[in-house]
């Protein structure tokens, strides 16, 4: 006899599936890409470690490599780290309104 957790067996109703499929489950299911995806985004000892090539850095490592070599002059690394920006915010814009009804879709019930 295996063990009960590994011989589950999981049924999902076809409406159950219907139901996430709808516009309802869609919010859901961006945020739960959107959050790991900012984290990946955000990611700077994993990459530091384990990239060797700078052409292969993340933006993170990109604009700290730029800051240190540019140390001297304050407005060139701002400016580098607003261009860095950009893609972020863009981003956010076009997706706000899923990313925001995802995350409040459960808490509040009425």
């Amino acid at each position: 006899m295996g063990r009960p957790a590994l011989s589950a067996v999981v049924h999902v109703s076809p409406r159950a599936a219907h139901d996430v499929s709808t516009d309802g489950g869609i919010p859901g299911m961006l945020s739960s890409v959107v959050l790991p995806g900012v984290t990946t985004w955000n990611a700077f000892i994993l990459p530091l470690v384990v990239l060797n090539s700078e052409d292969q850095w993340t933006l993170p490592l990109g604009v700290m490599h730029f800051a240190s070599t540019y140390s001297s002059d304050a407005a060139r690394t701002l400016a580098f780290t607003v261009v860095s920006l950009i893609p972020a915010l863009v981003f956010y814009v076009i997706a706000e309104r899923h990313i925001v009804g995802g995350l409040t879709a459960g808490s509040v019930k009425g």
